[in-house]
């Protein structure tokens, strides 16, 4: 929300939260990341499985595409994806946006 609206919030709210949160700016970039794509409820069932990490989770929510990411995630539980060959599968394909 703050990221998005600037003009209510101003331009420099997320570091303002990040501060009186004590989160780094980073860092909750990351959880909006995560939050834009899923809901609480569905990080906290695709969490519950085997093979999944919260850094997975970064890492897709990168990925423009619902379906893409879908399709990751099953890769992921099926093949067992670690994060690095997630990332680099990813990187190949151009799929990543963002740093």
């Amino acid at each position: 929300e703050l990221k998005s609206h600037p003009e209510t919030y101003g331009d420099g709210a997320v570091s303002v939260a990040a501060v009186t949160i004590g989160e780094d700016l980073p860092g909750l970039y990351r959880f909006a990341s995560v939050a834009e794509r899923w809901s609480a409820r569905q990080v906290t069932s695709l969490l519950a499985g085997k093979g999944l990490s919260w850094s997975h989770l970064v890492a897709l929510a990168r990925v423009e595409s619902r379906p893409v990411r879908e399709r990751f995630l099953r890769r992921i539980r099926r093949e067992g994806l670690t994060l690095r060959q997630l990332v680099a599968e990813l990187e190949a394909a151009g799929l990543r946006r963002g740093p």
